[in-house]
């Protein structure tokens, strides 16, 4: 609980913006719009879901629920963007 509460306290807010608006720049830039606006908003979704998830049942995060987050977030870049290419 402390080291979480240190990050979360030390981690500013900014940075976290600047990281998922670098995300969103190189989507747009390797794809087109579309695809990116696509593959974000899913990935978005999903990201709050998990969190939401992880506070209701565990009343936290661990190193587990993190590498499960990873795998999801990946499984669905990889389903939007399949989705996403066959709209555009």
């Amino acid at each position: 609980q402390a080291i979480k509460m240190q990050v979360i306290n030390h981690c500013p807010s900014i940075a976290r913006t600047l990281c998922w608006l670098t995300i969103g720049l190189c989507g747009l830039l390797l794809t087109n719009a579309t695809t990116a606006i696509i593959v974000l908003g899913s990935c978005l979704v999903m990201l709050y879901l998990l969190r939401r998830m992880m506070l209701t049942r565990l009343q936290g995060a661990t190193g587990d629920t993190a590498g499960a987050s990873t795998e999801i977030i990946e499984t669905v870049v990889l389903i939007a963007g399949g989705i996403a290419m066959q709209i555009a």
